[in-house]
């Protein structure tokens, strides 16, 4: 299987451009991310074009690092190719070398005083990663496993330039990638370092470390020094609590309580003792300080009063206790900290080359099928060989407790209490963001958790990177099955937005009865009706969360205000979900946990015969997980699933949410729109009420006034619309469905037939209702005899007539026999 490269390319440097000219060149074009054979890329190498051996998006910095799975040597003069193609591991996994334009020169050679004349670069395969620190660290461990002297270190920069050579010569290795193990010890090298890095950090007096916590506590404390992130948590919430927690002060402990709590960020505050003896480790108040600065420049010192400046002036460097992390002396608050600070690493023996550093093992010198035999003891979860890393265990762990409240072990799984499944969640987060790709990007947590749930769920996983084609004739015709003709359609998600108190929850339920109402209460506004021959009973769910505990009340005042409680569709075929105090039933939250639960009762329902159709949600604002706002980007992956979820068992989905403040579109990212197949607004103007179609799959955009009159909905922009025909059509619909249940032994409903449409004509004072005939214009005619239709247009007659007759409005034959047999 040829392996894919994840590259970031240029093209306007050839060769090696010149420092002069370096700048002109660098930003004549931008650096494209790429995914490339490795033949692609030696041929873009060969064309004398630049590289780097990740993908990144914007300006070559590390901050825009995206992903690699590449390691990149540069060779300059360090031995010859003869040598370095002798090494066993050179060619096991290096998949090729490259000349640069200096290989060879003995100039340059004798000016750098280098032992070989030999100058190329050499690339190595590896697991794909998102740290540009773990990719630094990655290739120093490459380095140190060839045991190589390499003066150039420029390798170990995540975004290298790499210029190309069009007169390159070429050798090629058998390529084998880097498995899972190297890069497990790549990421031991980087603790190792941190720790390293942190010991170096402690040697500041106690008095150093207190000057210190003051400045940071003050920090802390004055409101406009250090300004909350935009997006709460996901900026640098974690940061802040790191290092605050890392002081071990009891001071800088409620400044930083007074920070959050100022600060409004989303982020809840469970400052246990045992969370934060646990946090920090890497940390301390010098953290803090270093966000102020970067918030308000190099000045930022001169914000401070005086007698925290430790001397301060324009000229005087600031003590280096300003970034020291905690020392190891320092007491902890409230327990004692059960995973003590690095302290400084004793002198070790060197380790031999090819040596793991997670054990004894040579992962280079072992058999293939014993390093399969390896994998396949490990432990592994769902999701392929993303199994066998360690983060991937802590999140399938984490899963589990989020979703099913089970603690999963080494030893085995058991059902935890509400109260520990939360301080284990809270733990494993903890855990989590000690990693540097979880504690900058938190987002990717929620996303990985609701990849499990995706599985669990049986819902295809989607291939973002495949490109298939097919005809225009050949794409698969979805036929779907209207619940409101021209409005909503079987299996698709809808969303219905205005400001508070224009009747969102009032509108929801007309629409609700329309979908799922008997003959005769079928027709919403001027959509199309439901034929009486095509009715049958559905079922809707709705989740009433908008004014918590009064939700419920709420909701069943408005369907009482409009004669709707003693109709048949909302006494047997609705359901509601709504929070009881009494009952100890809290608000449906959109979680994995409130997810899973919501799809046990869809498939509870389905199992008994009586599936949903229609599921609302009253209103999406009041439901996002705690801690989420409407404005983040994970919003918009729990609604994804969501209605991936309701796609999949056949479910319209009704969303109920508020329009944004001084806007008219709704609030959040407007990925949510682009999810619905319809987007409709409430709007009340000069004392008139109007339901406007912003967007539909069905019809174009329009602006419909309407008034709500004795339970109805009332459409105000055409007279021709309330025509005493409609009206009268609909409630003998109506009267027919009553008397059919009025039997004895009703059985199913079969709709209307001939003779009920004579006895309709009749009751109306048609004289001549026997005669007739089977044809849509005869009809059209008798009806226009009677004055019901005169001033209908004819694309609405048609429209009210399909409804009873359960034809193709847009076939407007005036003969067609099968009408009448239809019925």
């Amino acid at each position: 299987m040829t392996p894919i490269l994840l590259v970031s390319l240029h093209q306007g440097h050839h060769n090696k451009t010149p420092k002069d000219a370096f700048s002109e060149v660098e930003n004549s074009c931008s650096w494209i991310p790429a995914e490339l054979t490795p033949e692609e890329l030696v041929n873009h190498i060969k064309a004398g074009k630049a590289w780097t051996s990740c993908q990144f998006q914007g300006e070559r910095c590390n901050e825009n690092y995206q992903r690699s799975n590449l390691m990149a040597l540069d060779i300059d003069g360090d031995l010859d190719l003869e040598d370095w193609w002798a090494h066993p591991m050179v060619q096991r996994h290096c998949a090729f070398t490259y000349t640069t334009p200096s290989h060879g020169s003995l100039e340059k050679q004798q000016s750098t005083g280098s032992p070989s004349a030999h100058r190329f670069r050499a690339v190595f395969i590896a697991e794909p990663i998102d740290d540009p620190e773990l990719h630094r660290a990655r290739t120093e461990l490459l380095v140190q496993r060839l045991d190589l002297k390499v003066r150039d270190a420029c390798g170990a920069k995540p975004l290298q330039i790499w210029f190309g050579n069009d007169a390159a010569d070429l050798q090629y290795g058998d390529a084998e990638p880097f498995g899972w193990e190297f890069t497990e010890d790549a990421r031991e090298l980087l603790k190792r370092k941190e720790a390293e890095a942190a010991a170096a950090k402690v040697d500041v007096s106690p008095e150093d470390h207190r000057r210190d916590c003051a400045r940071a506590a003050w920090a802390l404390r004055t409101p406009g020094i250090l300004r909350p992130s935009e997006d709460g948590e996901y900026e640098y919430w974690h940061s802040v609590f790191q290092a605050a927690a890392g002081a071990a002060d009891e001071d800088v402990k409620l400044a930083f309580q007074l920070w959050h709590d100022r600060c409004h960020h989303s982020k809840t505050q469970q400052l246990s003792a045992g969370r934060w003896a646990r946090s920090g480790r890497r940390s301390g108040p010098g953290k803090i300080l270093k966000l102020v600065a970067e918030q308000h420049g190099k000045g930022w010192w001169r914000l401070m009063p005086e007698e925290l400046r430790g001397g301060g002036g324009p000229t005087r460097k600031l003590p280096r206790s300003f970034y020291s992390s905690r020392p190891p002396e320092a007491p902890v608050l409230g327990e004692p900290d059960p995973m003590p600070r690095p302290a400084a690493p004793e002198p070790q023996e060197p380790r031999p080359r090819g040596r793991s550093l997670m054990g004894d093992r040579a992962p280079d010198a072992i058999s293939t099928s014993e390093l399969q035999k390896l994998k396949n003891d490990r432990s592994t979860q769902p999701g392929g060989s993303a199994g066998d890393r360690p983060t991937h265990l802590m999140l399938w762990r984490l899963y589990r407790l989020t979703v099913d409240q089970v603690h999963v072990t080494d030893r085995g799984e058991r059902k935890v209490s509400a109260q520990e499944a939360e301080q284990l969640i809270d733990d494993y987060r903890s855990n989590l963001f000690e990693w540097n790709l979880y504690n900058r990007e938190p987002w990717r947590i929620d996303a990985a958790l609701l990849r499990f749930f995706s599985d669990d769920q049986g819902l295809p996983r989607l291939d973002q990177h495949a490109f298939p084609v097919v005809k225009l004739a050949d794409i698969p015709e979805t036929v779907t099955r209207p619940l409101i003709p021209g409005l909503l359609d079987q299996g698709r998600t809808y969303m219905i937005h205005a400001k508070a108190g224009a009747g969102k929850t009032t509108m929801a339920l007309f629409i609700a009865r329309a979908a799922l109402g008997a003959p005769g209460y079928t027709q919403f506004m001027d959509f199309g009706a439901v034929s009486p021959n095509h009715y049958r009973h559905r079922r809707a769910l709705i989740i009433a969360s908008d004014g918590a505990s009064d939700a419920a009340r709420d909701i069943r005042n408005y369907a009482r205000s409009h004669g709707m409680l003693t109709q048949e569709w909302a006494q047997q075929y609705v359901d509601v979900r709504f929070e009881s105090i009494s009952a100890g039933v809290g608000s449906w939250r959109m979680t994995l946990a409130g997810l899973k639960r919501l799809m046990d009762t869809i498939h509870a329902a389905r199992d008994r015969g009586e599936p949903y159709d229609l599921l609302v949600i009253d209103s999406l604002k009041t439901i996002l997980p705690p801690g989420v706002r409407v404005g983040e980007q994970v919003v918009s992956d729990y609604v994804d699933l969501l209605i991936r979820l309701c796609s999949a068992q056949g479910i319209t989905l009704l969303i109920v949410h508020h329009s944004a403040k001084g806007a008219d579109h709704a609030q959040g990212v407007a990925a949510l729109s682009e999810l619905t197949a319809g987007v409709f607004r409430l709007e009340v103007r000069d004392g008139q009420r109007f339901f406007i179609v912003e967007k539909s799959r069905l019809g174009p955009q329009r602006e419909i006034p309407y008034s709500i009159e004795m339970g109805e909905v009332k459409t105000l922009h055409d007279e021709d619309q309330q025509d005493e025909a409609r009206r009268l059509l609909l409630g003998f619909m109506q009267e027919h469905y009553e008397a059919h249940k009025a039997k004895a032994n009703p059985g199913p409903y079969q709709g209307l037939k001939r003779d009920d449409l004579r006895r309709f004509l009749g009751r109306h004072g048609h004289p001549n209702a026997i005669k007739v005939r089977a044809g849509r214009n005869d009809l059209i005619e008798e009806l226009r005899g009677e004055g019901l239709i005169d001033r209908m247009p004819k694309a609405n007659r048609f429209a009210v007539l399909s409804a009873i007759l359960d034809a193709d409005p847009d076939r407007q034959s005036e003969a067609n026999p099968s009408i009448w047999d239809d019925l």
